[in-house]
């Protein structure tokens, strides 16, 4: 039993494994994005990525967060940090790199007020997942940084976007336009996770890869606890404090990055041995009884209108990384 809990344990400190893919999104040249001019040109489009991934580099070699701070924020930032304390504690965790430099796509907001959003996809390399990054500068002076990313499910369909030389419109987070708030998606999808008939009419979840593993261990965590003696172990989601980015479709829709957390919950009646990642986020070597492992996610939604023919929302693609633990 204590090898299965290991096992099973250990299962959810790796952030969700995706197969690759590789496809060029659609992107549109369209007068009807809005009369405001981009955001950002192609010049600085280059700036911004570039200056972000040579920060990765730095932080990724050292594996080291503050060497992020001068181009990441969170929740990137404490994904990134969660990452190196798993890749320096874990037999076999691998620290993959951010592909920022030389995207293959972005979409940028229109140069309207602040926050400024912008998203780039990843490079297309056979054999590795897209990422799709989301930028933030939060006020004129700011410089962009990197807010979070996504690997794109494999069998993900983009939406098509404006082309960075129109502009994309920035959705207020409180829009009433789309069939769900885009600030309260991250609640409903924790809520859907939690309980998959609460909104099994809201989310286009067939290729939906984050969805399905963390029902999976949901099970598990409940055939566990029903087989061992005084054992218990939970696993609930919760919307992230990070809020979201939007930015607007070509049909009308949205392209929106959101933040959930989710936490692992072990209750024992005997006193826990914590392992190397434990030790590392709490500073303990035992619990007394409660082991509590926090993940923090990052999805991309296609989030439609209220006028679209298909309703659904699509879920496109989520990072997870552990980002917190605690002992008592």
């Amino acid at each position: 039993m204590t090898n299965k809990l290991t096992a099973l344990l250990a299962g959810t400190a790796t952030a969700l494994a995706l197969s690759a893919c590789a496809y060029t999104p659609t992107l549109v040249t369209s007068p009807n994005a809005g009369n405001e001019p981009p955001a950002l040109d192609q010049q600085r489009i280059t700036k911004v990525t570039t200056e972000a991934n040579a920060a990765a580099q730095a932080g990724d070699g050292a594996r080291d967060w503050q060497q992020l701070a001068s181009r990441f924020m969170n929740p990137a930032m404490g994904m990134r940090n969660g990452e190196y304390l798993m890749t320096n504690t874990t037999r076999g965790a691998n620290l993959g790199a951010l592909p920022l430099a030389n995207p293959q796509v972005a979409v940028v907001q229109q140069a309207s007020d602040w926050p400024r959003y912008a998203y780039t996809v990843s490079p297309s390399v056979e054999g590795q997942p897209l990422y799709v990054f989301g930028f933030v500068q939060s006020s004129p002076r700011a410089n962009y940084a990197l807010w979070g990313y996504t690997k794109l499910f494999p069998k993900a369909s983009f939406p098509a976007t404006f082309k960075p030389e129109v502009g994309s419109p920035r959705p207020p987070a409180d829009s009433k336009d789309f069939v769900v708030v885009p600030r309260a998606l991250a609640k409903t999808y924790a809520d859907y996770l939690n309980d998959p008939n609460s909104a099994k009419d809201v989310f286009e979840t067939e290729n939906d890869s984050f969805a399905a593993t963390f029902a999976q261990r949901r099970t598990d965590y409940a055939t566990l606890s029903q087989q061992s003696r005084g054992l218990e172990v939970t696993m609930a989601a919760r919307p992230g404090a990070d809020g979201c980015i939007a930015l607007g479709t070509t049909d009308g829709g949205a392209l929106v990055m959101a933040t959930l957390n989710y936490d692992v919950t072990m209750k024992s009646p005997r006193k826990l041995q914590l392992s190397a990642l434990a030790k590392a986020h709490t500073g303990k070597a035992t619990a007394a009884s409660t082991l509590t492992e926090t993940h923090t996610v990052v999805v991309l939604f296609n989030l439609p209108d209220k006028a679209s023919k298909n309703r659904k929302i699509t879920v496109l693609g989520a990072s997870d990384a552990v980002t917190a633990m605690s002992a008592d």
